[in-house]
């Protein structure tokens, strides 16, 4: 087939597929590859191929390149970044000891982080005396929660296609074809 005939995503897969000719690809794998990767947004899954493809060695796998696909989007997305590396968020942590306090709600500013907070307790890691211990088990906890959310974001089908939302659904204020033929 011309690459000018294929769709963006099965472009991606060619170029996987030249890069790692062996062991040989079947036509059922080509089509399993462009079938997970659609919901994928193309100029986000093009950048995570070529940078495994100038990086590794080894074949990826269908979820290795999804993995790769979602660190991108998560490292910025829409210009603010959703998940915070590890050591940043304990950073915004340890700055809203002074600028938040014990007394007021922690910042959703970063709502992974927040969950982190949430679970350790706020108004505990601040009473704490001992930050060395709050910043160990919060960099144990957050990092838990962010592997989680990575995993969870390259597995799931379009979750992470930025796509703007339409808003909330109308109801549909038709009346329906089963209505319809009883009233005639």
């Amino acid at each position: 087939m011309d690459d000018e005939k294929l769709t963006p995503h099965e472009r991606i897969v060619r170029q996987i597929m030249r890069a790692f000719p062996v062991p040989a690809w079947t036509q059922g794998q080509v089509d399993l590859w462009a079938e997970m990767l659609e919901d994928l947004d193309p100029i986000t899954l093009t950048r995570a191929a070529h940078d495994w493809i100038t990086s590794r060695r080894e074949r990826p796998a269908i979820a290795d390149i999804r993995k790769a696909v979602a660190e991108l989007q998560h490292q910025n997305l829409a210009g603010g970044k959703l998940f915070l590396p590890v050591d940043e968020a304990w950073a915004y942590v340890n700055r809203s000891f002074g600028t938040v306090g014990r007394y007021r709600e922690f910042p959703d500013e970063h709502p992974l982080v927040k969950r982190a907070v949430d679970a350790m307790g706020w108004r505990e890691m601040c009473a704490s005396d001992n930050v060395d211990v709050v910043r160990g088990q919060f960099r144990k906890l957050y990092g838990e929660l962010l592997t989680r959310a990575l995993s969870e974001s390259a597995s799931s089908e379009g979750a992470i296609m930025p796509t703007p939302s339409p808003g909330p659904a109308l109801p549909d204020r038709r009346p329906s074809k089963q209505i319809e033929a009883t009233r005639g």
